[in-house]
């Protein structure tokens, strides 16, 4: 996966950026929404907007109503990124886990989740 990031020139900062605006309804959330979602501050999204907006994945515009909030839409280019980005996870997962037998898979992922909720730092 980060061979791919990398021969599409993206970094896993950006890539988790592409994935949360695919994944909202509209495919747009304004960077205070992306702070948010990405646990991350104002000049480290800004940061990322702009440089996945020059490799056209994303478009950014302002709100028509408030002027000061920033929206970032996901372009047809980043959509495609995120779908062959999660084409090839979905390969690898499938090698990795080819020996494993449908119980054995529900039990690795029953405990993978537990180390991940483990892992979350308190509010």
């Amino acid at each position: 996966v980060n061979r791919d990031l990398q021969e599409n020139d993206i970094t896993l900062s950006q890539m988790k950026m592409l994935v949360t605006l695919d994944r909202s309804p509209d495919k747009s959330l304004t960077l205070k929404e992306l702070e948010k979602a990405l646990k991350s501050s104002q000049a480290t999204i800004a940061g990322i907007a702009g440089r996945l907006e020059k490799k056209d994945l994303i478009q950014g515009y302002t709100d028509e109503g408030d002027k000061r909030i920033k929206h970032v839409l996901l372009t047809k280019k980043g959509m495609e990124l995120c779908a062959h980005s999660k084409a090839t996870i979905d390969q690898w997962e499938s090698w990795l886990l080819r020996n494993l037998q449908p119980d054995e898979k529900d039990e690795l992922f029953r405990l993978l989740q537990k180390i991940y909720d483990s892992c979350k730092l308190p509010a």
